[in-house]
């Protein structure tokens, strides 16, 4: 019947755009069946709604309740959640009074709420944190639709905690506020699973009620992912891990209902922790707070089911759609459904199929796409039948076993063809050997088609992720150094380069494609000699002088934890510090070397390096450039903890750099004192052994 309605919508959207506006009527009419089915009829006449809407025409309330009188009591609620969020326009993921979720966290937000204004306490200052006795309270974590997390220190038990309280005031009035809130504490406390976020305590303080739970360190997966994909195995992983996680629940006689990247915690080893069961729903039984046809969970991760309002009907398949989602996005960096509103998003939940993820990411293994797939299917009964199943897949999967979901593939249905027809299909096979050997001799393989999807998925606007693969990272060039110099760690997804002498540049691009976008790596700093500085590099020109001399001049954000860069300076209490340096070079290539010349540009900033002692690692820096027509910011930070700005350069100042170090050096007056965005970027390596992953190329908002 789901595949019927889904059907009816489909025909319906392509009537209404081309012209033909079929009322609902004449489906019903069509179709007598779906009369009797109350909830399904709502949904085609929403779907009208939508389309008149799409249309530039306004609702009218009193149109629909007139013609379908049948159906008013659940149209009307429908009508009601409509206007209500309709001029609102929400963004996906963003909190509504009457669609029961938690908002989306921004970069940097902990404990899956993002960042708000701080509460102000009685006084209204904000900072005034509420006195609840036996708790210190640090600081807040962040907010959401209803809540408020903060990070105290338990004095009792002497640990530090996250402390979760009802938003507002006035909310302690609202009986649904206090219920969900009552609600998630007694569904989390049954939970006693290493991958949940444990409650250790419940209480009461004049009369307001509080959560005390245990605090992950590692921020949201959200935050984590920030539109970057994870390397497939790592993503296969985490979701195995949530999965067993919500079956567990599931056995516990809960449903989550808004499984999503906000709401998987991590700690500070990147174990995942599922967290906020405020919207949980109890299997067998017991009375919702949500009438049928209320919108319930975050429509980018909700399913079919959920996004129509039928509440009866979400049951543990909803989780393992909504886990599907969460691995599409660790896959591909987007959700599977992503419209310009909430409303379009849910529309496109209902009515529309998600991209396959190796259309958006072709390094996608095949058969975690076919497993992320099945997830989310729009008929509950086509996904897995459990989240348990969901993780056998996954765990096949990752011991390199073939799932039993995997298509025939063509060579065992060919070889059914060829055993039924021998002698004609080996005239056709032999034939086509013929062809297929021609065709390669005569048409050599293309030594560009990594470059070119860079540039497809840059002009779709999609991320391209440099994986720590064989040979490395994608497509590159040398144009100083070695490429046996570099070792690729592909279960760890990252790849080692050793540079002893000159510095050496791989390029990744020559060219980024467009005019703004934001280019980053993760950067570990294992060995160094001398003035050894690792990084990234962007801006790079060529300049043939009319000597036959080649000029290069780019930019570089650099910074060390080896080497004696870190101990060149002490701080005021004696510890040594580095400095990370964005610089301009000029450089003259004679016989595979450079001879650079090199200035600082803008503001450097001091930090403590880490240097290790023997058999241990540094830890990996994350370094980032944001490069417009307007300027370059610089960025650097620790992971997964986030990022400071170092820098912000002005084009003009840009390029009087080039202009000081070609004063410096002889033999650089032919050389143009210009900054372009299009122009090549990759990695920076000096007089030392550096590891790099997850190396990022995003293209931003008004590229063009």
């Amino acid at each position: 019947m789901n595949d019927q309605v889904a059907k009816i919508q489909a025909d319906q959207c392509r009537q209404w755009r081309a012209g033909n506006r079929v009322p609902v009527e004449t489906y019903l009419e069509q179709h007598p069946d779906l009369r009797l089915r109350e909830e399904m009829a709502v949904d085609l006449i929403y779907s009208e709604i939508l389309l008149r809407e799409e249309l530039g025409e306004a609702l009218q309330r009193e149109e629909y309740l007139k013609r379908f009188p049948q159906y008013a009591p659940l149209l009307w609620r429908q009508l009601q959640l409509h206007e209500a969020l309709r001029d609102a326009s929400l963004p996906e993921g963003s909190s509504a009074p009457a669609q029961h979720s938690t908002p989306e966290p921004t970069a940097g937000s902990s404990g899956g709420f993002p960042p708000t204004v701080p509460e102000t306490g009685a006084g209204g200052a904000a900072g005034d944190f509420p006195v609840i006795p036996g708790f210190d309270i640090l600081g807040l974590l962040g907010s959401g639709g209803r809540g408020v997390v903060y990070r105290a220190r338990q004095l009792s038990l002497d640990r530090v905690v996250a402390l979760k309280m009802i938003r507002h005031d006035e909310d302690l009035a609202d009986p649904d506020s206090r219920c969900l809130f009552q609600r998630e504490a007694e569904a989390v406390a049954r939970l006693e699973h290493v991958n949940v976020v444990r409650v250790y305590e419940l209480g009461e303080h004049a009369g307001r009620p509080y959560i005390v739970m245990e605090l992950a360190e590692g921020g949201s997966l959200a935050a984590r992912l920030a539109g970057c994909p994870l390397p497939s195995h790592e993503a296969a992983a985490l979701v195995e891990v949530l999965a067993r996680a919500v079956h567990f629940a599931h056995g516990q006689g809960l449903v989550h209902r808004d499984l999503k990247p906000a709401n998987v915690l991590l700690t500070q080893d990147q174990v995942p922790k599922v967290a906020d069961f405020g919207l949980a729903k109890r299997l067998g039984g017991g009375e919702s707070l949500f009438p049928s046809g209320t919108i319930v969970g975050t429509p980018a991760y909700s399913a079919p089911e959920q996004a129509a309002g039928r509440t009866r009907e979400v049951g543990p398949a909803a989780d393992v759609y909504s886990l599907g989602a969460i691995l599409y996005e660790c896959l591909t960096g987007r959700p599977p459904f992503r419209g310009p509103t909430w409303w379009d998003t849910l529309h496109q939940v209902r009515t529309q199929e998600p991209k396959a993820p190796r259309r958006l990411r072709r390094e996608v293994p095949r058969d975690l796409e076919t497993i992320c797939l099945k997830c989310l299917q729009k008929d509950p009964k086509q996904r897995y039948a459990s989240a348990e199943e969901l993780a056998g897949r996954l765990r096949l999967f990752l011991e390199g076993k073939p799932i039993p979901d995997r298509p025939r593939p063509w060579p065992a249905r060919l070889w059914r063809v060829i055993r039924s027809h021998p002698r004609t299909s080996a005239a056709v096979v032999l034939f086509g050997l013929l062809v297929v050997g021609a065709l390669l001799l005569s048409r050599p393989p293309d030594p560009d088609r990594a470059r070119k999807e860079i540039r497809d998925r840059v002009e779709r606007e999609l991320p391209y992720v440099f994986e720590g693969h064989e040979p490395l990272p994608g497509p590159f060039r040398w144009i100083v150094g070695d490429a046996d110099l570099a070792q690729a760690n592909p279960a760890k997804g990252y790849f080692t380069v050793q540079m002893w002498g000159d510095p050496g540049l791989l390029e990744l691009v020559a060219d980024p494609w467009c005019e703004r976008y934001r280019f980053s790596a993760e950067v570990r700093h294992e060995a160094g000699m001398g003035n050894s500085l690792p990084g990234i590099y962007f801006g790079y020109r060529e300049h043939r002088t009319p000597q036959g001399d080649w000029q290069n001049s780019f930019f570089a954000l650099t910074f060390a934890d080896q080497g004696l860069v870190p101990i060149s300076q002490r701080g005021h209490n004696g510890e040594f510090l580095s400095r990370v340096l964005m610089e301009c070079f000029l450089c003259k290539t004679r016989a595979g070397r450079l001879e650079p010349a090199s200035t600082h540009v803008g503001q450097s900033k001091e930090f403590r390096p880490a240097l290790p002692g023997a058999g241990q690692l540094a830890p990996w820096r994350r370094l980032e450039v944001e490069v417009t027509p307007e300027g370059v910011k610089a960025y650097w930070g620790l992971t997964p903890e986030g990022r400071d700005l170092v820098t912000e350069v002005p084009t003009a100042d840009l390029v009087k750099s080039i202009t000081f170090v070609k004063k410096l050096p002889p033999g650089f007056a032919d050389l143009p004192a210009e900054f372009r965005p299009r122009s090549g970027l990759g990695l920076y390596v000096h007089k030392g052994k550096v590891s790099f992953r997850r190396i990022v190329l995003q293209p931003l908002a008004g590229r063009r």
